[in-house]
This record gives structure tokens, sequence and C-alpha cells, in this order.
């Protein structure tokens, strides 16, 4: 596995952005969080595209391995893969590149492989979250703004609607802990949403200024694609391995990178169980002030 593949679980859960609301039982509630979670839904599959696709397509090709890596270097991979996998002839078959959005069409034919169509799915999701993303970001994040400003109108009826739910006592209480949880929340990932934003903008920029790369990685694939096909390379690993011109990491400068890595790891680690140990004491304090009695 690759340093990029190396990173802490953790890390990656961190930056997702959740829309797992709790059920009220309160139809107007529920249905309230319902619009609110497809929402985060849709703009985490914006941020899915962005992040998550760009560091996929980097392990399954090994490009991560270069010490000088582009994003075009997944692509030049791909493309040689998928002129490999139609045996060195990418003409003959429904894959091209487009001027506009977005820009490349790849479609499946007989021969690819799991591996070439893994890379391929994760560049789709890279293009259709820089070419859709920037105008869908905007709507999103507006439209959650709104909805948490409504979300603090609701508290304010909180009681008379929870009264009038039909819900028992206990139901209610429920109803109105998951109802302050999910707004909570809903607040909590707002500010993820509006950082894809920027990036979602430059991201787009950047692919349009790579389109004329796309068509020479495109016209130029078979070059490599047929090579690998007659060698018997036609993954997109040992592609890379075989026929990437550029200069990779040594296994001392990939070692030190991971060791690098696990060093972050456990120092975010120490601070976090600071923090644990910090937030128990000030609990701890807090009980013993709410108790003078007992201590006399």
């Amino acid at each position: 596995m690759g340093c990029s593949g190396s990173k802490e679980v953790d890390e990656k859960e961190l930056r997702k952005i959740k829309s797992d609301f709790k059920e009220t039982k309160v139809a107007k509630f529920d249905d309230f969080f319902k619009s609110a979670a497809q929402m985060l839904e849709n703009a985490e599959k914006i941020r899915e595209g962005l992040q998550d696709a760009r560091e996929d397509g980097q392990e399954l090709t090994d490009t991560w391995k270069l010490k000088n890596y582009e994003y075009t270097d997944v692509v030049r991979v791909l493309f040689w893969s998928l002129s490999a996998n139609a045996k060195g002839n990418i003409k003959g078959t429904k894959v091209g590149v487009m001027e506009e959005a977005p820009f490349v069409h790849l479609d499946y034919f007989d021969g690819l492989l799991i591996e070439t169509r893994e890379v391929a799915d994760s560049f789709e999701s890279f293009l259709k979250s820089v070419t859709e993303g920037p105008k869908a970001i905007v709507e999103i994040v507006d439209g959650l703004q709104k909805t948490l400003d409504q979300g603090n109108q609701l508290k304010d009826t909180l009681k008379d609607d929870l009264k009038n739910s039909g819900l028992n006592p206990l139901d209610q209480a429920k109803a109105g802990g998951a109802f302050g949880s999910n707004l909570a929340k809903l607040a909590k990932e707002i500010p993820k949403v509006k950082t894809l934003a920027p990036l979602v903008q430059e991201a787009a920029k950047d692919v349009k200024a790579l389109v004329p790369k796309f068509k020479e990685i495109y016209n130029t694939c078979d070059e490599v694609g047929a090579k690998a096909y007659k060698e018997g390379n036609i993954k997109p690993k040992p592609i890379f391995e075989h026929y990437h011109p550029g200069e990779k990491k040594t296994q001392a400068e990939i070692e030190a990178e991971k060791k690098a890595e696990e060093e972050k790891k456990g120092a975010k680690k120490a601070k976090k169980d600071e923090k644990k140990k910090d937030e128990k004491k000030k609990d701890e304090k807090k009980k013993d002030e709410k108790k003078p009695e007992e201590k006399k």
C-alpha cells in the first residue's frame, strides 16, 4: 500500500460530510431533516469526487510513487491501460476526449479489466465533481444555510409541536433530544460544505487548462498501450511500473515517508488523548463544585 493509502482511516472519516440524522417520529421534523440530509449527501458526492477519487486514482495506478506527481499521471496510466485492454487500439473503442464538459467519454468494452475500470470510475467521479460541482455547491451552501435558519426557528415552537405530536411523554423527550442532536449536527456539517466551494471552483479551472493534455494523452496512448498488450502488462500498476518515464521514489524514501506519517499519527493521537484528559478533569471539577455539601 502506498503512502497516500496509509493515511489514517479516522482522518478520512473526519472530512466526510455526515447526513445520518436521528428519527424523531414527528413527521414535521423528520421531513425537515430528510431535506437537509439530501443536500448534505449531494455535497458529500462532490467531496468524494474532488478528494477521495483523486487519491483513489493515485493508489490504483501506483503513481504516488513518483517524485513529482501530477494528476495527469493518473490519467496517462489510465489511457495506457485502456489502450492495452483494447489490444493497443483505443480508437476501436468508444472512449474519447471532448472540448467541453465532461471532457472525456469512458465506455466499457470487451476486454476491459476490473482494475482499469476502477481507475476509470475514479476519474469519472473526479470529472463529475469539477464539472457539475461549482454551480451545485453554491446552491447547496445557500440551501443548507436557509435550512439551518429554519431549524433555529423551529426550536421556538418545539415544545408545543411535541405536545401536539400524539407521542407519549417518553417519546416526546426522545424526539426533543433527537431534534437538538440533529440540529447540532447540521450546524457542524455546514462549515465542511462551505470549504468545498473554493476548492471545487479552483479544480474546475485546473481541469479546463488540462483538456489539451487529455487530448495529447488520448492521441498517443496506443504507443504504450500496444507495447504493454504485446508484453502482457495490461493492468494499471504494472503499466506504470514498466512504462512511466517519471523519476520514482526509492524504497528508502518510501519508508521514510511512511515513518513520518506514523509519527504524525502518533502525535495526533497523543494530542487527542491529552484533550480527553483535560475534558475529563474539567467535568470532574464541575461535579465537585456542584456538590459542596457532600465535601463537608
